[in-house]
């Protein structure tokens, strides 16, 4: 018999749905940013709403999905107008919406992101997580940012976010079973302000995954961010 979703029929299974909101004003440029959608679940699709909430404003929208972009739009909307981007997935990976609010130079801008993600409740992972997270005006090092080998891990995610007005620099390596990981090596990267990045990993091993490295300030205002390992196992 056809099962019901959102008040359509479907064949099959009922799919549930997650969702994530961000909203921000500026004069200058916003980083999107908290529209991060872990890996434990087999996504189906993500649609993306964006509205313009003042006179005048520019958008530049990314969608990922585990390592790779799924889209990439540069828009202007005007006060009460909106863009829709959807994207099929049909995989268990994290999804991640980011990008940029900008103004023309003159006006405050605004706008407002809401962000839903259906899925097939069957097969969901599960997940363990670790956080480090400090702020620093010269250079941290990473500490304790591990988990250990009590789980065959799936894969794992490695998802850094900056803080709000710091200029961040980030260098680091995942470690698994006191190795190297063969794609663990991440070249220097520069979060400014609230920008984010997610990194994913097979690992199909029980083993410890540990990430080491460090942040480093990169301009008058200080660095800082915030750090978050997940591994997912059956």
């Amino acid at each position: 018999m056809d099962q019901e979703f959102n008040g359509e029929k479907e064949q099959g299974a009922v799919h549930k749905a997650e969702n994530a909101y961000w909203a921000d004003k500026t004069k200058d440029v916003s980083y999107v940013n908290h529209l991060h959608f872990k890996g434990d679940k087999k996504w189906e699709s993500c649609v993306v709403v964006v509205r313009g909430t003042m006179k005048f404003q520019e958008f530049s929208i990314m969608i990922k999905a585990g390592n790779k972009i799924i889209a990439y739009e540069e828009f202007s909307l005007l006060e009460n107008e909106i863009k829709v981007l959807e994207r099929s997935i049909g995989k268990a990976e994290c999804i991640d919406v980011t990008g940029q609010l900008k103004s023309d130079g003159f006006f405050t801008a605004g706008g407002s992101i809401y962000v839903t993600c259906t899925y097939d409740p069957q097969g969901q992972y599960k997940s363990s997580t670790a956080t480090w997270e400090t702020d620093t005006d010269n250079r941290s090092s990473i500490d304790n940012l591990f988990l250990d080998d009590n789980q065959l891990w799936d894969k794992c995610e490695i998802y850094i976010e900056g803080h709000k007005d710091k200029s961040t620099g980030c260098l680091f390596t995942l470690i698994s079973n006191g190795e190297i990981h063969k794609n663990g090596m991440v070249d220097w990267m520069e979060l400014y302000d609230t920008e984010s990045v997610t990194y994913t990993f097979e690992i199909k091993q029980k083993v410890s995954l540990i990430v080491a490295g460090y942040i480093s300030n990169i301009s008058f205002s200080g660095a800082g961010a915030r750090i978050t390992l997940t591994g997912y196992y059956q």
